[in-house]
């Protein structure tokens, strides 16, 4: 009897060290987060240029999809891409536009795309109603470096597919809204459709029209670009970057990774392969196809493209949240993390690969705090 009754004080004890644990580990997370905000991007110079077009946008419209970098000089921002337009899609651009208004600077960008990543975090618990699924998202090595570090986008990315997923398995045609604007920030979303559209299976007409008025209204944004600028000329435009993928299927592709060792490129290779045979043996498993349809598609689509780039795997979590069953959920999840291994790298061993040269460096701490 005295062995038994001692038993929820166990449990008490246990559940008092997981709630040290998890907030411990949300705040340091935090800390770190924030640290990186005030630190200049050490791969990519994305967020000065998305800025710049940020900045020019009051002024051109969305006739900005037809200039150049060069075109808004003498600016800091007129020497990255300098001859190429801009192919980010429309909800990406106001998103730029809104910050520049706000505070035209690399930090303010920074700290709204952090504050955005904790936003997703509670989105993912709000879904899975497992926090440690939300301290894992949080926590991801490649969101910590790429968005807080490096200033790269794929949290805004990612709220509007969480928004999606979340009115989703709600079956509330809102959720199409939200997928609509998540594809206006990166083509990405897409992958999200049949999932979206097995929610509405079944459903009566009225459902469906609902669901096409939603996201009818969430195109908004391109549908007033394509009348007013030559918004889809230069959306698709071929040859924007040299083409490089050092997370590529292709490990011995001459150049496809250049500047990348290749124990990184086989690294992500094999964490590629693990989450694909994850992804492949929980279909057969559960007989279900459409859950796992986004994240498996998303997976092999990035690494079989000629341009692809680590900060992309930053949308695989959220993907992972069409999963339902919260075992295979939480394994795809901590697979997830391998692709995280520069990332890793970097916070705790020090730059690997390309990194910006000096010239580059200069004009980004210049931005830091105004543009």
């Amino acid at each position: 009897m005295r062995e038994s009754s001692s038993m929820p004080e166990d449990r008490k004890h246990s559940a008092g060290w997981h709630e040290i644990f998890f907030y411990g580990a949300a705040a340091a997370i935090l800390i770190l987060r924030a640290a990186y905000c005030f630190l200049v991007p050490l791969y990519s110079t994305d967020v000065l240029r998305n800025l710049g077009y940020g900045m020019e946008f009051p002024r051109y419209g969305f006739r900005v999809y037809e200039l150049t970098p060069y075109d808004f000089s003498p600016r800091d921002y007129q020497y990255f891409w300098p001859n190429h337009h801009y192919t980010y899609p429309v909800v990406t651009l106001l998103f730029y536009a809104l910050l520049a208004a706000l505070w035209p600077s690399i930090v303010s960008a920074k700290l709204a795309l952090t504050a955005i990543d904790g936003l997703n975090a509670v989105l993912i618990h709000r879904i899975t109603r497992d926090r440690w699924c939300a301290l894992l998202y949080w926590a991801y090595p490649a969101c910590v470096w790429f968005a807080s570090r490096e200033g790269q986008f794929e949290p805004l990315v990612n709220m509007f597919s969480l928004l999606a997923i979340f009115f989703l398995q709600r079956r509330q045609p809102m959720a199409w809204l939200f997928l609509a604007l998540a594809v206006q920030t990166k083509f990405f979303p897409v992958f999200l459709v049949p999932y979206a559209l097995s929610r509405l299976w079944g459903k009566p007409r009225r459902d469906w029209i609902h669901a096409l008025l939603w996201g009818l209204a969430g195109m908004g944004p391109s549908f007033h670009a394509i009348a007013t600028s030559r918004y889809l000329d230069h959306l698709f435009q071929p040859g924007y970057v040299p083409i490089n993928n050092p997370i590529s299927w292709a490990l011995f592709h001459p150049g496809l990774h250049a500047f990348t060792p290749f124990w990184l490129v086989l690294s992500h290779w094999l964490a590629g392969l693990a989450f694909v045979l994850a992804c492949l043996w929980f279909m057969k498993m559960e007989n279900r196809w459409v859950p796992y349809f986004a994240p498996l598609v998303f997976v092999v689509f990035v690494k079989a493209n000629r341009i692809g780039q680590f900060w992309y795997m930053m949308i695989t979590p959220a993907f992972c949240l069409t999963v339902e069953n919260p075992r295979h959920r939480r394994v795809l999840l901590l697979l997830a993390l391998l692709f995280g291994i520069r990332s890793l790298y970097s916070i705790f061993v020090g730059p690997v690969g390309y990194v910006n040269p000096d010239d580059v460096t200069l004009v980004l701490e210049r931005c830091m705090f105004g543009i």
